[in-house]
């Protein structure tokens, strides 16, 4: 290895063993010299020598250049481009910024490391990707696939070179569901194998189908700068991104980005990769399109747009940032910390949902997203799109932090299984709601666990607000451990709008110092609500605000101090229906209504003033009744009503 002495004066006698030619045999300054591998790493480690930056080994047997010469740029390309192709392992280790003017490859088998201060770097004007995997390049193949019944497919693919364990890719098929990335199973012939179906199928497929291999048992270790200053003209296609890892199999990337044009790294036709990505400044740190399974990536950095997202296919505009599209499956984003700068985006992570792929098991765990731009989190159409396929989502151990003026959850699409997990949101003092679901959405089943929230200076500005705001339709929605303390006269934890919830559950919850614990304001759906296992009211001036019709149990609950009633039937000429049982109540009336609303007791051991505003004599009411002088019931008494009268069960002849 070439190394140059970078000292003052002559070295120490002791390196004269290393003459340089002409020099007297002793190290001057600058000088430069050849010497074997082991004897450089000793005088390196004296701080007195650095490898030469114009010539740097690659596993002692080729050599890159640090130079910015057109000429060793070159070199540098057709030398990396070459050891990549003949596979094994290609490192380049020494710290500088090395030049390449075009897309370095990698096929199976492919290792290529860069250290930790060592930079892969664009050309001015070269305008490509800095990575990418050899079948992006590669020609589809024209196959046909044949399905009659069962969960493998038959494809025919002349000269395919595939073996049993490889991936491949498949596209054009009409049905949107077989356009997915699947697993070789078995191979009759060189031009015949058979794949293992990921979804239940009811017919093979039809139209031009075709196919691209995917590489498999690579590893990348790199950092990247795609010089955007000095490369603003790739054209619309994967060429803005800094890394295209499309059509790859069992393999490792892990990168760092800057500079970058559009994404950081690109995730496209995947099947069972694993790695991170960190972003020093590009416009998406992370982009998973389909088709793609059992990914899972670490993300960090900062943005300029999305942070990261999920997608299975583009709208017409960005269509050629896709090599391929499908289905989103098994795919995961952990120890999430991301940063997003400008007002680009749509969120820090987004799920974009489209009519065709389906979108399933996505899974954010871990982390910090401060996404000053929009939401801290978002799930919502693609651009064009006003429907999808999202199937299930869950977000689990992050911190939310939204923009000032936005949200830390956004939901505008249609989800079936939504599901939060000790997920911390930090708004600004001016945020208004923390979780918005807009009413173009349907969530079928909504769960929130262990999310808790304590702020008493929550929130700053005069107008009420809520922590989760369900404006769409939600089949049921479970609140599990979860607790809120935010400022007593304006924090409320949730409103139902116009659009209605079917059944709401508090399981075990905690709340203290709010304004309400909940608004339903339908009028057509009438929701069951549950208070459960455990679920405590302290200090909160109305429990259920009720606007609309709906049925409400409390069981095993603590109610303390509840000023306006657990229960209040609210301004519209509506009727609740309230179950009890085991609860305790200190300060807390259990039902105290606002004409025109009414309520009708249920429960024996329900504390009711039976003659009080809104209490109606329904037949097969139930309650404990509180209130004196009612007819000749006597107070603390549990009373029956018949649709007449309340008759007092241990005295029947006793009636109100």
């Amino acid at each position: 290895m070439k190394i140059r002495y970078i000292g003052s004066g002559t070295n120490p006698a002791s390196y004269q063993e290393y003459p340089v030619t002409g020099v007297n045999a002793l190290w001057q300054p600058e000088q430069v010299s050849d010497v074997s591998a082991t004897r450089a790493n000793s005088l390196m480690a004296t701080g007195l020598f650095a490898a030469d930056d114009d010539d740097v080994s690659i596993e002692g047997q080729i050599k890159v250049s640090a130079s910015s010469s057109a000429e060793k740029i070159s070199e540098n390309t057709a030398i990396l481009s070459g050891a990549l192709r003949g596979g094994g392992l290609v490192e380049i280790l020494t710290p500088g910024t090395f030049y390449i003017n075009d897309t370095l490859w990698i096929d199976d088998g492919c290792r290529l490391v860069t250290g930790p201060k060592t930079w892969l770097k664009l050309a001015p004007g070269t305008n490509k990707k800095l990575i990418a995997y050899r079948p992006e390049a590669e020609s589809w193949a024209t196959v046909s696939v044949g399905w009659t019944a069962g969960n493998q497919a038959t494809v025919t693919w002349t000269a395919h070179g595939r073996s049993a364990g490889d991936a491949l890719v498949l596209q054009g098929a009409n049905e949107p569901d077989w356009n997915d990335v699947y697993r070789v199973m078995s191979v009759a012939d060189a031009n015949t194998l058979v794949i293992g179906l990921r979804e239940f199928v009811t017919a093979g497929p039809t139209g031009t189908i075709t196919a691209k291999r995917c590489v498999r048992n690579t590893s990348v270790v790199a950092n990247l700068d795609y010089d955007y200053a000095n490369n603003p003209s790739a054209p619309a296609s994967t060429d803005r991104h800094c890394m295209s890892a499309a059509f790859v199999a069992d393999s490792d990337i892990n990168v760092r980005v800057r500079n970058g044009y559009k994404y950081g790294l690109l995730v496209c036709g995947a099947l069972n990769v694993r790695g991170s990505v960190g972003s020093d400044g590009v416009a998406d740190i992370l982009k998973i399109y389909g088709p793609s399974s059992d990914v899972s990536m670490l993300v960090s950095g900062i943005s300029t747009d999305d942070c990261m997202s999920f997608q299975g296919k583009e709208p017409a505009a960005f269509i050629a940032y896709m090599p391929a599209w499908g289905p989103v499956r098994n795919c995961a984003v952990r120890d999430v910390d991301t940063y997003g700068s400008s007002g680009a985006s749509s969120g820090g992570v987004v799920v974009y949902g489209d009519p065709d792929n389906e979108l399933d098991n996505i899974l954010v765990s871990g982390g910090s997203v401060n996404s000053r731009t929009r939401a801290g989190m978002a799930i919502k159409y693609g651009t064009g799109f006003s429907s999808g396929k999202i199937k299930k989502v869950t977000v689990e151990d992050i911190r939310l932090a939204p923009l000032a003026t936005n949200y830390c959850f956004s939901v505008s699409a249609n989800v079936d299984v939504l599901m939060l997990r000790r997920v911390v949101f930090l708004p600004d003092d001016d945020v208004t709601q923390l979780f918005r679901q807009e009413s173009t959405s349907t969530i079928r089943l909504l769960i929130v666990e262990g999310v808790e929230f304590d702020e008493a200076l929550w929130p700053s500005a005069s107008t009420a607000a809520y922590m989760f705001n369900l404006n769409g339709v939600v089949n049921t929605v479970v609140f599990r451990n979860c607790s809120m303390r935010g400022r007593s006269s304006q924090a409320r934890f949730l409103t139902v709008g116009t659009n209605g919830v079917r059944n709401i559950v508090f399981d075990g919850c905690d709340f203290e110092n709010l304004s309400q614990l909940m608004i339903q304001n339908n009028a057509a759906v009438a929701p069951r609500i549950s208070l459960i296992n455990g679920t405590r009211l302290k200090s909160v001036t109305t429990g259920i605000d009720a606007r609309g019709p709906c049925t409400v149990i409390l069981d095993s609950s603590e109610f303390d101090t509840i000023t306006n009633g657990v229960v209040r039937p609210n301004t519209n000429a509506i009727t609740v229906e309230v179950h009890e049982r085991a609860c305790t109540f200190t300060g807390a009336s259990a039902i105290t209504c606002v004409a025109p609303g009414q309520a009708v007791p249920k429960s024996l051991t329900l504390p009711v003033d039976i003659g009080a505003t809104g209490i109606i004599k329904s037949a097969g009411g139930l309650a404990y009744n509180t209130g004196a002088g009612r007819g000749t019931v006597a107070q603390n008494r549990a009373v029956t009503c018949n649709g007449t009268n309340w008759v007092q069960v241990d005295t029947p002849a006793n009636v109100f």
